[in-house]
């Protein structure tokens, strides 16, 4: 009888234990139809948009006079990789190549894969601007329409000057391991005129980040990429490229509905935080660690937060425990409204900064005011 009974309960674990397996598979299967689902999903979207894939536009950039219209571009050529390949830079909403004019001269051509709402609108906004307010940190930048035709649509192109600088990480890296800290000094007072320059000609970028601040052989920046961008005539429209996330506002960004002229000051802070952290102490520039954060230069804001980043509070550097208080001051903000230029965080912080030429920045400064730093954070 014991024998019987232990018989009875081996094969009631075992039937438990096949209930098991079967509610498992069940479930797996269900999570596999609901991914397939998903990948459906997302190429039934794809195919709707109406917007050509990067094959697509690999294989009319190789084969120019079959799909392009304009021509100045009829004329030239895509710049090839050593490997025969047309030479890209992937964009998170395009496709940029280095294409060379008839006249020699070496361009970028920006070709959407992903829609933009208005991009015709934006892009002619923008280019309107940048030709009416010159600045050495702007490219040229021309929207042409009807310019390549795939599948018997005709989309528009944006074509830029090509930029050979490197990219600010690169940089900076190249810097610390030359021992060449009065190049990223030099590089902080550039990045500060900067965004001294976009304020007083009340603009953003919107998608401040590395590859997007290309440092030129002179140490001199230029800034690439303006899908994000918002200039005056841009008042109203939709803010829908939100940037990389480790220099944007963990929370306030993503509540952005429009395009402001102060989208940039978060990222402004994150970026001249990093270079004046790493011009007065260099040996905290990882340069392996650096190259693995794909979306941050010096950290992830998540290694940021308000206690952590106490550590950096002790250092010499001039005004640098005010610099981190600010920064702690906007992690708690909610609305972008919210926070204070770049300019006027480093007047309070009692920052020394070369002054500003306005022969280099084609625009006149705006006076600095004074400011009484014993009430500005507490009051703020």
């Amino acid at each position: 009888m014991y024998r019987i009974n232990k018989l009875e309960n081996s094969v009631k674990e075992l039937n438990r234990k096949v209930d098991s397996c079967l509610v498992a598979k069940t479930i797996v299967l269900k999570i596999k139809d609901k991914k397939l689902n998903n990948v459906n999903d997302s190429i039934t979207t794809k195919k709707n948009n109406n917007m050509p894939t990067s094959n697509q536009i690999d294989t009319a950039i190789k084969n120019i006079p079959q799909f392009f219209n304009v021509e100045k571009i009829l004329n030239g050529e895509c710049m090839l990789t050593k490997k025969g390949k047309p030479f890209c830079r992937p964009g998170g909403l395009c496709r940029v190549y280095k294409f060379k004019l008839e006249d020699g001269s070496i361009k970028a051509l920006r070709i959407w894969t992903d829609i933009i709402s208005e991009a015709k609108e934006r892009s002619v906004a923008i280019s309107d601007f940048i030709k009416t307010h010159p600045s050495r940190f702007f490219v040229d930048f021309e929207c042409i329409e009807n310019a390549i035709t795939i599948d018997g649509v005709d989309y528009p192109i944006v074509m830029m000057d090509w930029c050979n600088g490197v990219d600010m990480k690169s940089y900076i890296s190249r810097c610390v391991e030359d021992n060449e800290i009065d190049k990223i000094k030099s590089l902080t007072q550039e990045f500060y005129e900067l965004c001294l320059e976009l304020e007083n000609m009340g603009i953003s970028h919107g998608d401040l980040h590395h590859d997007n601040l290309l440092v030129q052989d002179d140490g001199s920046i230029k800034l690439i990429d303006y899908d994000s961008m918002y200039v005056p005539a841009l008042s109203g429209f939709k803010d829908e490229c939100m940037g990389y996330e480790g220099y944007q506002h963990p929370t306030a960004r993503e509540k952005n509905e429009f395009l402001q002229p102060y989208t940039d000051y978060f990222s402004e802070l994150i970026i001249y935080l990093t270079l004046y952290i790493v011009s007065h102490h260099p040996e905290h520039w990882d340069i392996n660690r650096v190259s693995d954060l794909d979306k941050a230069l010096l950290f992830k804001i998540s290694e940021l937060d308000p206690q952590t980043i106490n550590q950096y509070k002790d250092w010499s550097a001039p005004g640098l425990p005010m610099l981190i208080e600010w920064y702690k001051k906007f992690l708690k903000k909610e609305d972008l409204k919210e926070l204070k230029s770049l300019s006027y965080i480093l007047d309070v912080a009692g920052i020394v900064r070369k002054p500003v030429n306005p022969q280099t920045t084609n625009m006149q400064t705006k006076p600095v005011a004074k400011v009484d730093v014993s009430k500005t954070i507490s009051k703020w």
